[in-house]
């Protein structure tokens, strides 16, 4: 067992399963976001529009200003 989220507020943890080839298109979120990538890899990017690689292992935490 390894904690992924400890919170002293309300909190939602999701999943999402992409096909090869899938996307999830840019938002900008209301809260601060955690993707732990689990399966495969691909490419993330956050305000600064640079694509970063990703793969099974990674994790990336963006940051709600």
């Amino acid at each position: 067992m390894s904690r992924i989220l400890h919170t002293q507020q309300p909190a939602h943890l999701g999943a999402m399963f992409l096909e090869a080839g899938g996307s999830i298109g840019y938002h900008q979120a209301p809260i601060p976001r955690l993707l732990l990538i689990v399966a495969g890899e691909g490419k993330v990017k956050g305000a600064e529009e640079v694509y970063c690689p990703v793969q099974a292992g990674d994790a990336v935490f963006w940051k709600y200003k």
